[in-house]
This record gives C-alpha cells, sequence and structure tokens, in this order.
C-alpha cells in the first residue's frame, strides 16, 4: 500500500450518523461481519444474480 499526500477537499475525518436508519428500521439488529458475509454468500448462491442478464 502506497499512501499518498492528502489532496485538495479530501475529508480528514468522518463519522456517519445511523440515527436515523435506526428510527427507521428498528426491528434491525446489529450482525457480525462474519454473519452478514455468510449471509451475502448464501443470498448469491440462492439467487444467481449473474444468470439473469
Amino acid at each position: 500500500i502506497e499512501f499518498l499526500e492528502p489532496r485538495v477537499g479530501d475529508v480528514k475525518n468522518s463519522k456517519a450518523d445511523n440515527q436515523k436508519l435506526k428510527n427507521l428500521f428498528p426491528e434491525i439488529k446489529p450482525t457480525t461481519m462474519d454473519e452478514g458475509l455468510a449471509k451475502t454468500i448464501e443470498w448469491f448462491e440462492d439467487t444467481k444474480p449473474w444468470e439473469k442478464h
């Protein structure tokens, strides 16, 4: 990995506020990275979206 100097307009620090999403979808609970990846892989295997085009 080669790190370059910051460019004009680069954001130095960023933190998203996800409170609105939590309010809109209170039934959705946090998941681990492993669980999320497993669910994503399962979805791709089940739906095979690449075969629909």
